[in-house]
């Protein structure tokens, strides 16, 4: 069906190209929680992996610039739900962010070449050198009618979305050939969003506040990745100063 589809969209458009692996990495994360769930039924296959019902099949992983590479995850999240997407570089300065131990867990940097998470041991690949910081807006019309038990609801349907968006992101960057590590409960949400722009330390204590979105950005979560990315700056909005 689909290689039919394909074949007459070529003779019709001779300019397309064809499926990307950007685009089928795309197919494949959303097609690995269809249905709703909230864990991986079918994970995305890796580039050497791909084939079935296309004309693609096995190739390299996804190569880009760091520039283009932050433009395609921005876009791809964009279609998960995620609001913003900025990016800090994993070197001596952010390691010092990342807590020594998370319950029994050890943190470490490793020269190892894929991530690994033991009992005792969170171990972290020295060539993951990019952070991706992402965020979830709380939904900011049930937050408003607080404190009742419909402005409540935005709490907890945050953190059903963050569940899903996470998984998804996870199976995008497998889909185009990089880790993705969760490092959610390894590092401070706040740290990394002042850091890399989405907002700005205030008065408000641990929150973080976003001249977008305010204060409704619940969550904010942190994936490790060795897909090179551009590195995006702090921002001065004047609320620390105000503050």
């Amino acid at each position: 069906y689909y290689l039919e589809i394909e074949e007459f969209v070529k003779k019709e458009f001779p300019d397309w190209k064809g499926t990307t692996l950007r685009d089928r990495a795309l197919n494949e994360a959303w097609y690995s929680t269809w249905m709703g769930t909230q864990t991986v039924r079918t994970p995305a296959p890796t580039p050497d992996q791909l084939s079935g019902n296309t004309s693609i099949g096995p190739m390299p992983k996804w190569q880009g610039t760091p520039e283009e590479n932050l433009r395609t995850i921005r876009a791809a999240f964009r279609s998960f739900g995620v609001s913003s997407v900025t990016v800090a570089p994993v070197d001596e300065k952010t390691r010092k962010l990342f807590y020594s131990y998370v319950g029994k867990q050890k943190v470490t940097f490793e020269d190892i070449d894929l991530f690994e998470s033991t009992a005792d041991r969170f171990a972290i690949p020295n060539n993951c050198q990019w952070v991706i910081h992402w965020t979830n807006l709380q939904d900011t019309e049930l937050t408003s009618r607080m404190p009742s038990h419909v402005g409540r609801a935005g709490f907890p349907m945050a953190y059903t979305h963050v569940k899903r968006i996470d998984l998804l992101i996870e199976q995008f960057l497998r889909g185009l050939g990089y880790q993705s590590i969760n490092a959610g409960n390894y590092c401070p949400s706040a740290a990394f969003g002042i850091m890399t722009g989405v907002g700005e330390h205030t008065r408000m204590g641990t929150t973080l506040n976003s001249p977008e979105y305010g204060s409704h950005l619940r969550g904010q979560y942190r994936v490790v990745t060795d897909l090179p990315l551009a590195i995006t700056k702090p921002i001065d909005a004047g609320m620390e100063r105000f503050c």
